[in-house]
C-alpha cells in the first residue's frame, strides 16, 4: 500500500471539502456579470472545482494554483483544463490586460494585509479594460489549520479598488462571507 504524504492527504481532503461547499451564489453572479465565451481565470482554483464549473458554463478559464499538490489533484480530475503555477500578489506569468472574467474565491483573506495593495493592483493588471471581477471572502476568521487569515472588511476592499481605477458593482454581505462584483473601468484605468 502506498503511503500518502502530508501534501496527499491535505490536497485529497481540500478535494472533498470542495465538492461539499459549492459557491452557488459565485456561479450565478459569474452567470449576470461575466462575459461569456471571453478569456477566464480561476485565481486560487484549488482541487479544479470552479475552473471546470466555469469551462463548462461558456467561460474559458484556466486556473491559477501555487500548491503542487492541489494542480496535481486538478489535473488529475479535469485533465480537459489548464492549471498553472502563480498566485497573488504578484500573478507571476499572467500577461496584463488578458481576462475578460477573474473568478477569486476565498483566496483574498489568504493574502498578508502587507500584499493587499499589490495584490488589487495585479488583478486590475491582468483584468480587460470592462473587465470583471467576482471576488468572495470568508468573513470574520481570525486563523485556520495554523495559517494566518486576514480579515478585510469589504467596504475597504471596495474603496482600494475604486481608489486603483475599478469601478464597484456589486458588495454582498452576510455572517460568512462577502462578495464582491468590480469592472476595470476603461475611462479611469491607467497602468503605472
Amino acid at each position: 500500500m502506498k503511503k500518502k504524504t502530508s501534501l496527499n492527504i491535505d490536497a485529497e481532503t481540500y478535494s472533498y471539502l470542495h465538492g461539499v461547499h459549492v459557491p452557488r451564489r459565485l456561479y450565478e453572479l459569474a452567470e449576470i456579470y461575466f462575459i461569456k465565451n471571453a478569456p477566464t481565470i480561476d485565481i486560487g482554483s484549488g482541487c479544479g472545482r470552479d475552473t471546470s464549473w466555469l469551462n463548462r458554463s461558456g467561460f474559458p478559464c484556466i486556473g491559477i494554483e501555487p500548491l503542487v499538490g492541489l494542480r496535481t489533484v486538478a489535473s488529475n480530475e479535469f485533465p480537459e483544463y489548464t492549471f498553472l503555477k502563480s498566485s497573488l500578489p504578484d500573478l507571476q506569468g499572467l500577461d496584463s490586460s488578458k481576462f475578460n472574467n477573474v473568478f477569486i474565491c476565498n483566496v483574498l483573506m489568504f493574502v498578508p494585509v502587507q500584499d493587499i495593495i499589490l495584490s488589487v493592483m495585479n488583478l486590475l493588471r491582468i483584468t480587460t479594460a470592462g473587465g470583471r471581477i467576482i471576488i468572495s471572502i470568508g468573513n470574520g476568521i481570525a486563523e485556520k489549520d495554523g495559517k494566518i487569515i486576514e480579515s478585510y472588511h469589504p467596504d475597504r476592499v471596495a474603496q482600494l479598488f475604486e481608489h486603483l481605477r475599478g469601478k464597484v458593482l456589486l458588495i454582498e454581505k452576510n455572517t460568512n462571507v462577502i462578495n464582491l462584483v468590480i469592472e476595470k473601468d476603461e475611462e479611469r484605468f491607467k497602468p503605472a
